[in-house]
């Protein structure tokens, strides 16, 4: 259990309120992905946003490579590299985000490599959104004490 994780025990056990976290759960449920990997030769690029590297897991296309994810689910699974000081990780065509608005700066560094200019200026005075870097992450904290090799 990290440090966070025991700070945030109290929650857990107050009859006020229920934490779900899935903290307790250490296997991921089967999804079924039968199009995926099958159609991932063809594709460009292939993003997720934070536990749905999870399911990326169960098709082997994350074998071997660097991701990132919610960083509670990251303890669910050690077959990958996962990166934890990273809001975003790219490794060849798999884009992965660690969380909901780690996400959003995901698909900002995609549309940034993949359009023009000007339509990312566009796209982000429309949604007046500036995207952060994928480092450094300020919630890798909740990874302390979490052995990931």
């Amino acid at each position: 259990m990290s440090k966070h994780d025991e700070r945030h025990n109290h929650l857990r056990e107050s009859p006020q309120t229920r934490l779900f976290d899935n903290s307790e759960r250490r296997r991921i449920p089967q999804v079924s992905s039968p199009g995926i990997q099958p159609r991932f030769p063809e594709l460009k690029a292939l993003l997720t946003v934070r536990v749905g590297s999870l399911h990326l897991v169960q098709t082997g296309l994350l074998d071997g490579k660097r991701a990132a994810t919610n960083k509670y689910a990251l303890k669910l699974t050690l077959n990958v590299s996962w990166v934890k000081d990273a809001r975003f990780v790219v490794d060849g065509k798999i884009w992965t985000a660690a969380g909901v608005t780690a996400g959003l700066d995901l698909a900002a560094e995609f549309a940034r490599v993949t359009f023009d200019p000007e339509v990312n200026k566009l796209a982000s005075e429309l949604f007046e959104y500036q995207a952060k870097p994928a480092r450094p992450d300020p919630f890798k904290y909740l990874l302390d004490g979490v052995k990931l090799d």
